[in-house]
């Protein structure tokens, strides 16, 4: 009978973690798959096109103007196989990302349950914390087991779900953008590096650097984290040499890459130096500035507070030598790499979107944190039970109900609606027509023309000189960029349309240009998201 109800305890204890997995993945699924099907671009990700029909067309990450685009090559090749195989649509070209986007839940819930599971419970007793009884301080053990038990699955969970419930994450699931591809790269690095499986993690680093180039901010990150796991011994060990080596090639190559990209793709054109990567500077608080949304922002507010509050315990397990400790890993690869973004990066690259490749170990973090904090309170004998249990549903519900609402907003979000008005154009087209506008890459693949490349304000790092002419980076479009050359297309005979949205059209063109576009021209068709 005991024998039985055992296998029952465990059959139980094994089930309850895979089936909230599979809830939290399904819900996840649900609210990318709404975004993801809302069916209008971002208008970043028409770039994503160009270049993954360019790979499709020539091998090569080519745009249209002859540049080199490989600020995201490993997504790009992805979405040019798919293309190859499915055929050229959005929605394929936007396919790479979804998939990662929900791999990353399940990768999130077992680097959590890895890391968590077997290092030591940072659980602290003070005076007259023992219980007065044998009989109670048994049942106080019992308890607090049965919590232990659980840790790294409560970790994991609570990371996937933080993730999955993310509104940014969401929204970067469904964009053909490169985001969440890095996001799994950086998952099985954490993963491989913590197994200690060294050239495994070399090659995740890899991915994750050919997915977005400041992933090599981590390895400094990633070194620091190893050395506090495995003390100075890991200099004697091959496999790191040969690691360290792979990544560091890596590194240099895309260097290189970056070095022909904003030399005109090796001097073939003129461009304008400007928005530098690398810039160093010790004004922290004027660095931090720009970074402090990825920390404040409602829904992600409780796990930064827990996230501080994890440094305690990371502290604890240095001071206590506890090599297999997660926060070990964790803190150096966040910490180290924010420190690189103040002091290093450039201040025009200072964004939040520039952190989402520390989201999954952020949440991994908070979901430690806050397992622990709990673990810590059961451990408090003389906190009455009822106490310690609504503690922990606040705690939990603080954690995971404030980012519903945005979740669920992010997954009904409309972007700026540049598909629909392109599609009224081209109904509207007429062989003579000349079409002017920022969003070249969109304008190019929608209507497969753009006679005029159009703005003024901040077009320097968007432009370049070729054949004696300025013309746009992607499609190679001349560029308008004064009332003269706009009354010039308009005298020619034909139409011209003219796109933009409203705040590109506020900030991007003089009030002149914009009185003349006023003056000479009439809005035929405006978008309402």
């Amino acid at each position: 009978m005991k024998g039985t109800a055992e296998r029952n305890r465990s059959r139980w204890r094994a089930l309850v973690p895979w089936v909230a997995l599979v809830f939290i993945i399904v819900a996840g699924l649900g609210l990318r798959l709404g975004y993801f099907l809302n069916g209008d671009p971002f208008v970043d990700e028409w770039a994503t096109m160009l270049v993954a029909r360019g790979i499709w067309e020539q091998g090569l990450p080519f745009l249209p103007s002859g540049t080199l685009y490989a600020r995201a090559m490993l997504f790009s090749y992805l979405d040019a196989l798919l293309l190859a195989v499915v055929g050229w649509t959005p929605v394929v070209v936007q396919l790479p990302s979804l998939l990662a986007g929900v791999l990353t839940i399940p990768l999130a819930y077992f680097v959590g349950r890895q890391l968590f599971a077997g290092s030591e419970v940072p659980v602290l007793h003070g005076a007259g914390d023992t219980a007065d009884s044998g009989e109670q301080s048994r049942t106080s053990r019992g308890k607090h087991n049965l919590l232990m038990e659980w840790r790294g699955e409560a970790v994991g969970l609570l990371a996937a779900a933080l993730l999955a419930l993310d509104p940014i994450a969401i929204i970067w699931s469904g964009r053909a953008r490169a985001y969440t591809l890095e996001h799994v790269f950086v998952l099985l690095a954490i993963l491989w590096l913590h197994q200690r499986r060294y050239i495994l993690f070399s090659l995740a680093f890899v991915g994750a650097l050919f997915s977005h180039a400041e992933a090599a901010l981590l390895l400094p990150g990633f070194a620091l984290g190893l050395l506090l796991g495995e003390g100075w011994s890991i200099i004697r060990r091959p496999k790191v040499w040969l690691a360290t080596g792979i990544s560091l090639v890596a590194i240099a190559v895309r260097l290189v890459i970056h070095r022909q990209i904003i030399t005109g793709t090796g001097g073939r054109f003129e461009v304008m130096a400007v928005r530098p990567a690398i810039q160093l500077s010790l004004d922290i608080a004027a660095g931090f500035r720009p970074l402090l949304p990825f920390f404040t922002e409602s829904y992600r507010l409780v796990a930064a507070l827990l996230f501080l509050v994890g440094l305690a315990f990371a502290v604890r397990a240095w001071r206590r030598q506890d090599r297999k400790s997660g926060y070990l890993l964790l803190y150096p690869l966040c910490l180290v790499t924010l420190a690189e973004m103040l002091t290093v990066v450039g201040q025009s690259w200072k964004d939040p979107r520039y952190l989402l490749m520390l989201l999954p170990a952020f949440f991994v973090l908070a979901g430690a944190t806050a397992v622990d904090v709990l673990i810590w309170i059961e451990g408090r004998s003389r906190v009455p039970a009822w106490l310690k249990v609504t503690v922990g549903v606040l705690l939990i519900g603080l954690l995971l109900i404030p980012p519903l609402p945005e979740a669920l907003n992010a997954a009904n979000k409309l972007e700026e609606g540049y598909g629909p008005t392109l599609a009224y154009v081209r109904d509207q087209w007429q062989s003579d027509d000349t079409v002017a506008g920022w969003a070249a890459p969109a304008i190019a693949v929608e209507l497969g023309q753009i006679d005029y490349f159009a703005m003024q304000i901040g077009n320097e790092e968007f432009i370049m000189e070729k054949d004696g002419i300025w013309v746009d980076r992607w499609v190679g479009a001349p560029l308008m960029d004064s009332v003269e050359q706009l009354e010039a297309a308009l005298d020619q005979p034909g139409r011209l349309w003219f796109l933009t949205d409203e705040f590109r059209f506020r900030a991007r063109y003089t009030p002149e240009f914009a009185q003349a576009i006023w003056d000479r021209m009439e809005p035929v068709f405006r978008y309402h998201n």
